[in-house]
């Protein structure tokens, strides 16, 4: 194993190790081969629309001044060269511009763009000020997308002569704010060339003190690279790409790296293993960017609130009234679609008979919520009910909304919504949605003023808040890894002011601390009161008694509680195992052949394993009714059985739990007339056979630590991927079992529920 963490790797190494070590050793080994120099760093230009950010980058590109230049639609990228100090050749640094646009529609979009390391340009414009030209918004919009690492920030005032006096901008109050992140103030014209010449090499000092500038790169690599830029392609055809590649002496593995690598990085977008965008290869992200732009500007999807019919989406791609800048061959339109479902910019709407498929621009959302008395309050009255906010705070301690932040999260728990079956259902609006976490329970999650408020009800509401909010923290971390997350839990249900206000708050992170060092309480900032930890931490239901049924229970508290418990378990076991999960599945269970002679075997051994989908928690027999599918009989070596008893006794605990009264919905609404006593038949063998094993294996299962001990979960991960490598020997199908991704995290799933993840390649047809 290879630990490159804290290792300051040259962008193309990192993306490598980032795409597979198998990738990293073709790059070192080419580059071994024929390495040459290669300066180049990334230029992006931000700011508010019609302030001049293409005029400023089409006069330092040396380009004559168009005074009937329009607005930049989405993003374009071109290559900007600079010469060093000495016009010495060596010096010269090539930039891949981007200049975005400023239009407030497009900002959840092009922020995907903003990556370190780069030189930033904030663009305002002299006669509306700095205030119009929200510098600081700017400013740390970048910063909270790249957590000011390796970032350089310039700031530039355009129309300097035109205007016909000095702009005055707070340069000390900005300084103050952010520090050496600020590489200078600049005052041009981009008419006229006033400041433009020392803009271009203040940008080379910035761009110049990157880390690794100066690094190697496989010559073949830089010269594809650099052609495909002059070029000015948007895309190509993964087939032309290969041919192209092959023309600068890249055969096959090597192109195919090279995409990857660069998809890694963020110069292109190439998916290989998503049907439908495995085929291309975006070179500029404007390809991507502009076609969103006509959806957001499309007056028709605006008033659907942002329910698009594909074949409207077709109309605006390939709209013969455009130019072909925005024009888009039909071939490539479902490639936008899952371009946009990848980037959580929409998701597919449940397909209904006479309606054709269709899409949800959640930007588009209504700003009203709409009423929740029937789908909110009066759900489970008596359910326990229990809440957080989270607030989002930047590096100098400010609150801040990350942008986009709640349509990213609509189209992230969609499989959740209420309107899985029927959209009509479903709960959202601009800054709030309604999810069904499980059949039993409900979550309202929404903005409320720079705080974002997570409410559950459910039988053990805790699970499943904490389940979001840790991925809400993952998610957060990963795309604006310069804003932390604080969580707060609020007094609601507990509070103990005699008037009654409920309007305390309380840092999770100071509860928890104070429980480490045995304190029971915690005084109340708002009405300074001494409120139970425990209380706050751990919701009881909304009276004393024990809660009732609830919604669409069919068998009562019991088994509700039964299930939130195995579902709990389940999620355990797959984010413990989730790396192991690339490879192959976590959920199967274990039978010895020969249970007689088993320990008298010295090396291998005989056993049954029989896979279940992680989806529906039920074996692959069930459903598909045959007995044989998903079944193996394989020989493993002995000490492998010994040293997955741990592994092998939790799942199976898991499974049972499956089967027990209310443990499965799926079975009860996929196989109605499906008697469970043949699950528990073999659920039984499976644990006289564990039983057998626990008496030769007892050392093992006596040193097994706490399941969530890193070294516990990592041997137990090492036993599952040799269990993979026996399976792919004897079926590398799996049964049969779909591979797919569920907010980032894999799932081994029957094939019948693989759509619910990974709908497919989008249709156009009118019905």
């Amino acid at each position: 194993m290879l630990h490159l963490d804290g290792n300051l790797l040259p962008a193309e190494q990192r993306g490598a190790a980032e795409t597979g070590l198998p990738e990293l050793r073709k790059l070192i080994e080419r580059t071994d081969v024929e390495g040459a120099d290669f300066r180049e760093s990334k230029l992006v230009l931000v700011g508010e629309g019609e302030v001049g950010k293409s005029s400023l980058l089409a006069a330092m590109r040396g380009e004559p001044f168009d005074p009937d230049r329009g607005s930049t639609h989405g993003i374009e990228v071109k290559t900007l060269e600079l010469a060093g100090p000495g016009a010495d050749p060596a010096d010269a640094i090539s930039l891949n511009a981007w200049d975005f646009g400023g239009q407030k529609a497009y900002r959840p979009t092009h922020q995907l763009f903003f990556t370190a390391p780069a030189v930033y340009v904030v663009v305002w414009k002299a006669r509306q000020g700095p205030m119009q030209g929200f510098v600081d918004y700017w400013i740390d919009l970048i910063r909270r997308r790249t957590s000011d690492a390796n970032v350089k920030i310039h700031i530039v005032a355009t129309h300097v002569d035109a205007e016909g006096q000095h702009p005055k901008i707070d340069q000390a109050g900005i300084r103050e704010r952010h520090g050496d992140l600020v590489g200078g103030f600049h005052f041009i014209d981009s008419a006229t060339g006033t400041g433009i010449p020392a803009l271009k090499a203040a940008l080379w000092e910035s761009a110049a003190a990157m880390p690794q500038i100066e690094r190697e790169v496989p010559a073949s690599w830089r010269n594809l690279r650099r052609n495909l830029i002059e070029s000015g392609e948007s895309y190509l055809e993964y087939d032309a790409y290969e041919r192209r590649a092959d023309a600068f002496g890249l055969d096959a593995d090597a192109a195919r790296a090279l995409a990857r690598i660069a998809t890694q990085l963020g110069y292109w977008i190439h998916y290989p293993e998503i049907p439908g965008l495995d085929d291309i290869v975006v070179l500029k992200g404007d390809w991507l960017s502009t076609a969103v732009s006509l959806v957001l500007d499309d007056p028709a999807t605006a008033g659907a609130n942002g329910l698009v019919a594909h074949p409207r989406l077709g109309d605006l791609w390939d709209d013969p009234g455009r130019g072909p800048r925005y024009r888009y061959d039909p071939k490539f339109h479902p490639a936008l679609v899952q371009l946009m479902e990848k980037y959580d910019i929409s998701y597919r709407i449940a397909r209904e008979p006479g309606r054709p498929e269709s899409s949800l621009i959640a930007q588009l959302l209504d700003e009203a919520p709409p009423p929740l008395d029937d789908v909110w309050h009066a759900f489970g009255p008596r359910l326990a009910r229990d809440a957080q906010l989270c607030e989002f705070l930047d590096a100098n301690g400010a609150k801040a909304v990350p942008e986009g932040l709640m349509h990213q999260l609509i189209v992230r728990w969609h499989r959740r919504s209420l309107g899985r079956e029927r959209f009509e259902d479903s709960v959202h609006w601009h800054s709030g949605f309604v999810i069904e976490p499980d059949p039993f329970s409900r979550a309202l999650v929404r903005l409320e003023g720079q705080r974002l408020r997570i409410e559950v009800k459910a039988v053990y509401p805790e699970q499943f808040l904490h389940e979001f909010v840790r991925d809400l923290e993952a998610y957060a971390g990963e795309l604006w890894p310069g804003l932390r997350l604080k969580r707060l839990v609020p007094c609601a249900g507990v509070c103990i002011d005699p008037e009654s206000s409920e309007a305390g708050l309380f840092g999770m992170e100071r509860l928890l601390s104070r429980r480490r060092l045995g304190k029971k309480t915690a005084e109340c900032r708002r009405c300074w009161q001494d409120v139970p930890i425990d209380a706050l931490l751990h919701r009881r239901p909304a009276d004393d008694d024990e809660p009732g049924e609830a919604p669409n229970a069919p068998q009562g508290l019991d088994a509700i509680e039964q299930w939130t418990r195995t579902q709990e378990e389940l999620r355990k076991i797959i984010g413990l195992l989730s790396d192991e999960a690339v490879q192959g599945p976590r959920f199967y269970k274990v039978e010895l052949r020969d249970k007689g002679s088993w320990a008298k075997r010295l090396t291998h051994v005989g056993i049954r394993v029989v896979l279940w989908c992680e989806h529906s928690q039920l074996p692959l027999y069930v459903l598909d009714g045959d007995p044989s599918s998903g079944v193996f009989d394989i020989d493993v070596p002995r000490e492998w059985l010994l040293k997955s008893a741990p592994l092998i006794r939790r799942t199976l605990k898991v499974l049972w739990s499956t089967v027990l009264p209310g443990g499965s919905v799926a079975l009860d609404l996929l196989m109605p007339s499906f008697d469970p006593a043949a699950i528990e038949n073999h659920l039984e063998l499976a644990e006289e056979s564990f039983k057998v094993i626990a008496e030769v294996g007892e050392d093992a299962l006596a040193a097994e630590q706490p399941w969530a001990a890193g070294s516990a979960s990592a041997r137990s991960g090492a036993e599952l991927r040799r269990l993979h490598a026996f399976l792919n020997k004897a079926d590398p199908g799996y049964g049969g079992l779909e591979r797919v991704q569920d907010r980032g995290r894999f799932l081994w799933v029957h094939r019948r529920f693989a759509g619910e993840y990974e709908p497919g390649v989008p249709t156009f047809d009118a019905t």
